[in-house]
């Protein structure tokens, strides 16, 4: 996921239904910073606050922020998987 500029975040749907930003800097570091600092902040509330912050976002009109946070919860829920989705190796 990339964007040109963090206000000008243009987003698709990937093949599991999340949206990415796309454009030309890539956020995935990012992306994952915010999804850790909200799991050392929240805990098990962490994908309850992202989930929030998206909604509130979509609410206020600002789909590009919505989309941003929706990739930042899908960040959460991956690190606080226990259990390998089917067919996933682990190490």
């Amino acid at each position: 996921m990339v964007i040109r500029h963090p206000q000008a975040v243009v987003s698709h749907f990937a093949a599991n239904g999340t949206t990415y930003p796309t454009s030309t800097i890539d956020l995935r570091p990012d992306i994952w910073r915010a999804a850790r600092l909200i799991v050392k902040r929240h805990g098990a509330d962490a994908p309850i606050v992202a989930a929030q912050r998206a909604d509130e976002l979509f609410n206020e009109g600002d789909l590009d922020g919505a989309a941003v946070w929706k990739c930042i919860l899908h960040a959460v829920e991956e690190l606080q998987r226990v259990k390998p989705k089917a067919g996933e190796r682990v190490n």
